[in-house]
């Protein structure tokens, strides 16, 4: 491999290496929905741990391995954290390199702040497109996760969205009383076997397996609904 020493050289690398990542996929379809898939299921893993960290629960120790591979499918908020984190980042690599071709064009060498800016020199001994698909398709859509998880932790807590009543088929002890029903309690997340409520006016959380539910009551919600 040539060394590379300017931006221009840095840009001709990166699209050899992109040229043979197509052609590969190309032939290997199949790939590219397996790599996306474990994007979100990974990112799915860690929405609901950061989600369940704020409210003092593991939940990724009650997760079957239904609830890790359809995480993201459940819950709207990864997907879209997914939108919001790869399209501003992949725009800002886009318009970088047509800048630097545009210069190249010019053949004019970029120098100063203009190149550090564009690509940092400290990056030229990494591949390009490794950098690319890296923040573009890994490191954002997995932080947005869990700033999406801590979001919807405080909405909860704040009492925004739907509230049920909640009816046992089996007594519980919560403070060392014994009940059948639970009022004005918000659904953190729910698995295949769980449901996870948070209770506002007793500031805690509460698990409840699906088949302990008797009947659940919608006694309030989101004034948009």
């Amino acid at each position: 491999m040539n060394k590379i020493t300017s931006d221009i050289a840095y840009l001709d690398w990166f699209k050899r290496s992109s040229r043979k990542l197509f052609e590969f996929l190309y032939f290997q379809p199949g790939l590219v929905l397996s790599i996306l898939y474990l994007i979100m299921s990974l990112s799915g893993l860690l929405y609901l741990f950061v989600l369940g960290r704020e409210f003092g629960l593991e939940i990724v120790k009650y997760l079957e391995l239904t609830d890790f591979l359809m995480t993201f499918l459940a819950t709207p908020s990864i997907p879209l954290a997914q939108l919001v984190a790869i399209t501003p980042t992949f725009i800002a690599f886009y318009f970088s390199f047509k800048f630097v071709e545009k210069e190249k064009q010019k053949r004019v060498a970029l120098t100063g702040w203009k190149s550090w800016l564009l690509t940092n020199r400290l990056f030229y001994k990494i591949n390009p497109l490794v950098l690319v698909l890296f923040t573009t398709l890994f490191l954002p859509p997995i932080l947005y996760a869990g700033l999406f998880a801590k979001d919807e932790a405080q909405r909860i807590i704040s009492s925004e969205g739907e509230r049920y009543d909640l009816d046992l088929v089996n007594p519980v002890i919560v403070h060392k009383k014994i009940i059948l029903e639970i009022k004005e309690l918000s659904v953190i997340t729910e698995t295949e076997r769980f449901i996870f409520f948070y209770s506002s006016n007793q500031k805690q959380s509460l698990i409840v397996t699906r088949d302990n539910i008797a009947s659940m009551h919608i006694t309030s919600q989101n004034p948009d609904n």
